[in-house]
């Protein structure tokens, strides 16, 4: 399935500027699976000059990637090769993303064949490449064994991996080894108890439940200074970070770890159908020893325990959900982070989107709305609007209408937002046509990908 070519030369400010974008999909056969997105920009404020949109306009890198992918019996393969342009000049060498040339990634199927023990491998083998900077290749093993045991009123799940990183460095530092490995085990103990209560409201009934979750995480002590940060980050502190089995990203830094995790959710079933009305869940980690794994080499976490997590998921019907996630930190005594969306869906071709986020650190408070609704049979509006509550600022926003046939569709959105959230009087207006031929082509700009990224839910 091709998603098209898109080429667009313009002549401003006295010169010829011009983006190429590349991306399609193929389907080989049952298993075997291909896709490729091919970008290059022909210079560094193209899109702060010509974008038409604010995520569009602070791009600093455009991916270059071709995949391929095996899903079937034998497990799941993705082969990789993935490049970047970056775009902004001022970036230096060293702090531009790296190159995967190439990577392959296997991970087998989970396995029973003694003692009804699960087995799986989890596998990865990169070359990671970058200009004056260090480059490596590098082999992570992840044999994982464990076993489920399951009841009706509860579960209990040990598990153990043993996580292999091999290193094979170039232009490496002075005094630092070219091979450098690190082998970890990585134990852990999930477990949990169901309570229900069943009650009734007039003629219709309902379960309660209570369910108190016990995990917990040990992984020794590695010092992992002398291995380079390739690919690898700090995961986002959320609710389900409470039970997974290493705080970072990628395969650079395995956390050190000695720590359980108390959560208690709370959920409201109808008794006919089954389905979950709501649920309300909260939970915390209780550090039993500092985390001295961090990223270069900055200070040991000392904390005793992790900042409060709560989560709400409310469906009162197939046409409403609400969301929400609220963290709390105990020793500042403020909260750090909450999110919340409201969504309503009364058909699948029509919907409307209301959200609220709020990161202090980062002085970021906003509120976005969005819908997509028809006005008959052929005719169609949309819309969004995001907004600064830090700066009583529209951030972007965009209003349009569709009108589809049945071989041919045609999309037209106005849109304003502002080039850098720093600078707010910055306001820029795109007017946005695609007319697409079903089955053949597009013709003008991408509208799908905007209102397919910007209102959650919208189908075509």
């Amino acid at each position: 399935k091709g998603q098209g070519a898109m080429i667009s030369f313009t002549d401003q400010f006295g010169e010829d500027r011009s983006l190429f974008r590349l991306q399609h999909d193929s389907r080989l056969s049952r298993q075997w699976r291909g896709s490729l997105l091919f970008a290059e920009v022909s210079d560094a404020n193209y899109f702060e000059d010509l974008g038409d949109s604010l995520a569009i306009a602070s791009i600093t890198h455009l991916e270059r990637r071709a995949d391929l992918n095996y899903q079937g019996n034998g497990g799941a393969l993705l082969a990789r090769a993935q490049d970047y342009q970056t775009i902004d000049d001022t970036i230096a060498a060293v702090n531009r993303p790296y190159k995967r040339l190439p990577q392959l990634l296997y991970n087998s199927p989970t396995l029973q064949p003694y003692w009804r023990v699960d087995h799986q491998l989890r596998s990865e083998w990169v070359q990671f490449d970058r200009e004056d900077s260090v480059t490596a290749t590098r082999i992570d093993i992840q044999p994982t064994v464990g076993r489920y045991f399951g009841r009706t009123w509860g579960f209990f799940e040990p598990k153990l991996r043993l996580r292999h990183t091999q290193y094979e460095l170039d232009n490496q530092a002075v005094g630092v080894d070219n091979s450098l490995s690190r082998t970890l085990p990585v134990s852990s103990l999930d477990s949990g108890l169901y309570f229900e209560k069943p009650f009734t409201r007039g003629k219709r009934g309902f379960i309660h439940t209570l369910e108190p979750r016990l995990f917990y995480l040990h992984v020794p002590f590695r010092d992992q200074d002398d291995i380079p940060l390739f690919d690898t980050g700090t995961n986002d502190f959320t609710f389900d970070q409470l039970f997974r089995d290493n705080r970072f990203s990628g395969g650079d830094r395995v956390g050190d770890a000695n720590q359980l995790t108390l959560a208690l959710t709370s959920r409201l079933l109808d008794d006919d159908s089954g389905n979950e009305l709501a649920r309300l869940a909260i939970g915390q980690i209780r550090y039993f020893r500092d985390r001295d794994v961090t990223l270069g080499g900055g200070p040991a976490d000392t904390t005793n325990t992790s900042d409060f997590v709560m989560r709400l998921d409310v469906s009162p019907s197939s046409q409403w959900r609400a969301s929400g996630e609220w963290q709390w930190d105990p020793d500042q005594e403020n909260s750090t982070r909450t999110t919340a969306s409201l969504q309503y869906r009364p058909q699948p071709n029509r919907g409307f989107n209301l959200s609220y986020r709020s990161l202090p650190i980062l002085g970021l408070e906003q509120a976005d709305t969005s819908f997509f609704w028809p006005l008959s049979k052929r005719w169609r509006a949309v819309g969004r609007w995001n907004y600064s509550l830090e700066q009583s600022q529209t951030l972007e926003s965009f209003a349009g209408i569709e009108y589809e046939q049945c071989c041919w569709r045609l999309s037209f959105v106005r849109r304003e937002f502002v080039n850098n959230v720093n600078v707010i009087d910055d306001t820029n207006t795109a007017f946005l046509v695609q007319l697409e031929f079903k089955g053949l082509t597009r013709v003008g700009s991408r509208v799908d990908d905007l209102l397919e990224s910007g209102i959650l839910g919208y189908q075509r």
